[in-house]
C-alpha cells in the first residue's frame, strides 16, 4: 500500500512497518512498527494519518511525528478509510460499515451489510455511499447511518463507488459500468 498526498508519501513496509516520507526529496520523516501490514492505503487528513491494518486495527497517527494517538480494534480487517473533519468512514471484513469519531476512534454508528466492504466509500453533502460483496450499493445518511436507498449491482464490483455528475458509478468485473442517481438510487444505465 503506497499513497502520495500533499507532499507526503506513505508506504507499508515488510514486517508491519509504515513509513512517512517527504515526497520532494525522499527523506524519511518517521517510521513506526505497527505489528501488522497495511490492509489498504494510509488515509491522511489534517494533522493525522489513519492506518487500516490487516489484523483489524485502525491507528490514528500524528502526521508530523508518527506518534500513535489512538488504536481501535475492529472485528474484521478494515477496508479503505475515508477521513473527514468530523468523522471517519470505514468498512470491515466483519460485514459492518462504521462511522468512527476522529478524536478517539469510538463508534458514532455502524450498519450491517451482507458482505465485506469493497474499496473506499464516497460522500456528498448528505450521504455516504459504499459497495459491499453482497453486490449492493448503499446510500446512507452520513450523520446517523440511516439507509436512504440500496440497489443491486448485477456483477461483482472491482472497488468502491465513483462520482460523475449527479451519478454514483460502479465498475464491475464484467468491464461494465453501472450508474445510479445519487439522490434516489434509481438505475441510470450501464455501459
Amino acid at each position: 500500500a503506497l499513497l502520495f498526498d500533499a507532499g507526503w508519501l506513505f508506504a507499508g513496509l515488510d514486517g508491519g512497518r509504515v513509513a512517512a516520507l517527504r515526497a520532494a526529496d525522499g527523506a524519511v520523516i518517521w517510521s513506526i512498527q505497527t505489528g501488522a501490514p497495511l490492509q489498504a492505503p494510509a488515509a491522511p487528513a489534517g494533522d493525522r494519518v489513519y492506518l487500516p491494518l490487516a489484523d483489524g486495527r485502525v491507528l490514528a497517527v500524528a502526521l508530523q511525528t508518527g506518534d500513535i494517538i489512538w488504536t481501535r480494534a475492529l472485528p474484521g480487517a478494515p477496508s479503505a478509510i475515508l477521513p473527514l473533519d468530523d468523522r471517519l468512514f470505514v468498512g470491515s471484513a466483519d460485514n459492518f460499515f462504521y462511522c468512527l469519531s476522529p478524536s478517539d476512534g469510538k463508534n458514532r454508528w455502524r450498519v450491517r451489510t451482507g458482505g465485506d466492504i469493497t474499496g473506499a466509500p464516497i460522500v456528498d453533502e448528505s450521504r455516504v455511499y459504499f459497495m459491499s460483496l453482497d453486490n449492493l450499493l448503499r446510500g446512507l445518511d452520513r450523520r446517523n447511518g440511516w439507509l436512504r436507498w440500496q440497489r443491486p449491482v448485477p456483477a461483482r464490483a472491482v472497488g468502491g463507488p465513483l462520482w460523475t455528475g449527479p451519478f454514483v458509478v460502479i465498475a464491475t468485473l464484467t468491464s461494465q459500468l453501472h450508474a445510479f442517481h445519487r439522490v434516489t438510487g434509481a438505475p441510470a444505465g450501464s455501459s
